[in-house]
């Protein structure tokens, strides 16, 4: 997959637990776009579907 990094949301080390972060897509336009989440020696990706004013997670979406 091609493609540039376009935001960062969390950039260091973090305590163990449940953590949150909110991704301010105003500015983007429609499209696809890939996250990645990396914990200790863990790594996984997923693809997010940005149309309009609304974020799409596996079929789910959100305003």
């Amino acid at each position: 997959m091609l493609g540039q990094e376009v935001a960062s949301l969390v950039d260091g080390d973090r305590s163990a637990g449940y953590h949150q972060e909110m991704w301010d897509a105003t500015r983007y336009s429609s499209g696809m776009y890939v996250y990645q989440l990396v914990a200790t020696d863990e790594r996984g990706a997923k693809q997010i579907a940005l149309l309009e004013d609304r974020i799409c997670v596996s079929a789910a979406c959100h305003m």
